[in-house]
């Protein structure tokens, strides 16, 4: 596979990553304002492992965003 096209395909996943990104943001700022509404600590709880769950989810997300982006950059090098 040629350099630019693996660049591109990796830029795309890159983009793809963003959405899912943005998506599970969205989610820790839903569950953040449902935790703050929630009377039962019951409810607290189980909002609560929601809530942390997504965080993991955008931490991993990161990273892999982080991750694809170094390699984009290691292939750039190469075309240089």
């Amino acid at each position: 596979m040629c350099l630019s096209k693996r660049i591109k395909e990796l830029e795309e996943m890159v983009e793809i990553l963003c959405i899912a990104l943005a998506r599970e943001q969205n989610s820790v700022h839903y569950y953040t304002e449902i935790y703050q509404k929630t009377l039962t600590e019951r409810a607290r709880r189980m909002i609560s492992t929601l809530l942390e769950e997504e965080k993991r989810h955008v931490i991993n997300i990161k990273n892999h965003i982080n991750e694809i982006q170094s390699i984009i950059d290691a292939e750039r090098k190469k075309l240089k």
